[in-house]
């Protein structure tokens, strides 16, 4: 069954207090509320997989981040603040760590 029109309406405040989780430094309870936000099928669940990829890239998931900054421009191809996240990244293929430099 899909979520609700209210539960969908929730999107937005869910948001603005999975940032605010964030700027606290409370990554691991912004992870729990933005994973409930997933889970409810929110409006604009690319902001959620956004602020999650935040949340895992500075717990230091980085490969976790990288899905989500992804899966955020299958949702919103034109969202910039995941296209410039992810342009920090470096994907590293198995086999590629033994003929890469030392950074």
């Amino acid at each position: 069954m899909p979520p609700s029109r209210s539960m969908r309406r929730l999107a937005m405040p869910m948001s603005i207090a999975d940032r605010f989780l964030i700027q606290q430094k409370k990554y691991e309870d912004a992870l729990a509320e933005i994973n409930k936000g997933i889970g409810l099928g929110v409006a604009f669940l690319h902001i959620g997989y956004y602020n999650r990829g935040v949340a895992e890239e500075l717990l230091g998931r980085y490969r976790d981040a990288y899905y989500d900054y992804m899966r955020t421009l299958e949702l919103e191809p034109s969202f910039a603040a995941a296209q410039a996240r992810l342009k920090l990244f470096r994907v590293i293929r198995p086999g590629d760590m033994a003929n890469s430099p030392p950074p």
